[in-house]
C-alpha cells in the first residue's frame, strides 16, 4: 500500500489524505440473467461513486436481453467473463465465488487498495466520498486483521440483536458482532469491501460459497466490519435463480411474493446529512432509511427471493407460497 500523507479526521484516528478513487478503489459486479437489475446497479455506481473504476463480472449469461445489455456495455465498460478471462481452467466454469477469486486477482493486478463486492440485485444509495475512503483506511488501520468492512444497511431480522450484540470497533466507524450472543454474519459476508492486499495473503481463493468463507474466518477470529455510515443495500423482493435455474414453481412462489425489479430511491442530501450524523448507538435499519416505491408493502423487506419473498408478507398468497415451497421441497 502506498505511503500518504496523514491528517485528523472527525475521530480520533489518523487516516491518508489519498482520496484518489480511481486508482485505490475497484468496484465490481457480479451478474447473470438479470438485465434490469444489472442496469440499475451500474447507473447507481456510476452515479454515486463516480471516479471509481467499474468492472462487470458476467457468468456467462444465455438471457438475450441480458446479452443485448451486456454487448452496449462492452464499448464503454470493462466486462470480464470466466469462460474467456480466467487463467485457471479450474474457473472457467464460472460460478460466483470463483468469479470473486477472479475479481481478487484482477484487484491486486490493478493496484487498488479496495474491492468493493456488488450482487446485481443490489445497488448504491447514497454518494461515496473521500470522507469514506478516510473512514475505511481509518477502520482497517485500527484492526490490522480485519479484511472486509460491509456496506450495506443493517437488516430488520436482526434489528434487536444487533441493537444488544454488537459493538462500535475502536475506529468507531463501524460495529462488530463478536459477542457470544450475536446473530448474522459475524466474519464474512459474498457482498463488500474487501481489503485487496489483506485478502490475498489471507483467503486468496475463495471457498465455494459464503459458509466455508465465514468457517475459515471464524477459526481465525478474524471479524468482519459493518460500517457504521451504509451507502449499499439489497433490493428488496428479488427474483432469483437457485443453480442459475429458475423453475415454473420458482417463479410462482416468487410472484406471490411479490418478487420483482424494486429500485431503491437513492438518499438526497439531507436524508445523507442525517444518516452519517445520527446517534452512532442507532444501527441503520434498511426499512427505516430507505424507500422502494414499486415494492410490495410489507414491515420487512425480503432480499433474498424464493419462498423468503413470501414469508415476508401476509395473508393467502403467502400460505399459497409455503404449500408450493413445501410441495417443492418434497420433490426434491
Amino acid at each position: 500500500m502506498r505511503c500518504v500523507a496523514v491528517r485528523r479526521t472527525r475521530h480520533s484516528w489518523l487516516a491518508p489524505t489519498d482520496y484518489d478513487m480511481s486508482s485505490r478503489l475497484r468496484v465490481y459486479v457480479f451478474s447473470y440473467n438479470r438485465p434490469e437489475f444489472l442496469a440499475n446497479i451500474v447507473a447507481s455506481v456510476e452515479t454515486l461513486i463516480p471516479d471509481a473504476a467499474l468492472t462487470i463480472i458476467d457468468d456467462d449469461s444465455e438471457d438475450r436481453r441480458m446479452r443485448k445489455l451486456l454487448a452496449q456495455y462492452e464499448s464503454t465498460r470493462r466486462i470480464l467473463r470466466p469462460s474467456t478471462h480466467a487463467r485457471s481452467q479450474t474457473y472457467k466454469t464460472g460460478g460466483l465465488y470463483a468469479n470473486k477469486t477472479l475479481a481478487l486477482a484482477d484487484a491486486a493486478e490493478q493496484g487498488a487498495d479496495y474491492a468493493l463486492y456488488m450482487h446485481d440485485d443490489q445497488q448504491i444509495v447514497r454518494r461515496v466520498s473521500g470522507d469514506d475512503l478516510a473512514r475505511f483506511d481509518a477502520f482497517f488501520a485500527a484492526n490490522p486483521s480485519a479484511l472486509e468492512i460491509q456496506p450495506c444497511f443493517f437488516k430488520h431480522d436482526l434489528r434487536a440483536a444487533d441493537r444488544q450484540y454488537t459493538r462500535l470497533d475502536d475506529s468507531q466507524n463501524a460495529y462488530f458482532r463478536d459477542q457470544p450472543n450475536a446473530r448474522g454474519h459475524r466474519y464474512f459476508a459474498g457482498s463488500g469491501l474487501f481489503h485487496v492486499e489483506r485478502t490475498q495473503q489471507v483467503i486468496g481463493t475463495f471457498g465455494l460459497g459464503e459458509k466455508p468463507n465465514e468457517a475459515f474466518l471464524s477459526e481465525r477470529a478474524i471479524y468482519m466490519g459493518l460500517y457504521a455510515y451504509p451507502f449499499m443495500a439489497w433490493l428488496p423482493f428479488p427474483i432469483s435463480y437457485r443453480g442459475k435455474k429458475r423453475a415454473i414453481t420458482h417463479r410462482l412462489i416468487e410472484w406471490l411474493g411479490g418478487g420483482g425489479f424494486h429500485p431503491i430511491d437513492y438518499l438526497d442530501a439531507d436524508e445523507t446529512a442525517r444518516l452519517l450524523n445520527r446517534d452512532l448507538g442507532e444501527r441503520p435499519v434498511a426499512e427505516d432509511w430507505l424507500s422502494a416505491p414499486s415494492a410490495p408493502a410489507a414491515e420487512k423487506w425480503s432480499t433474498m427471493g424464493g419462498f423468503y419473498n413470501a414469508s415476508a408478507r401476509r395473508g393467502f398468497k403467502k400460505a399459497l407460497a409455503r404449500l408450493l415451497w413445501k410441495w417443492q421441497k418434497r420433490r426434491g
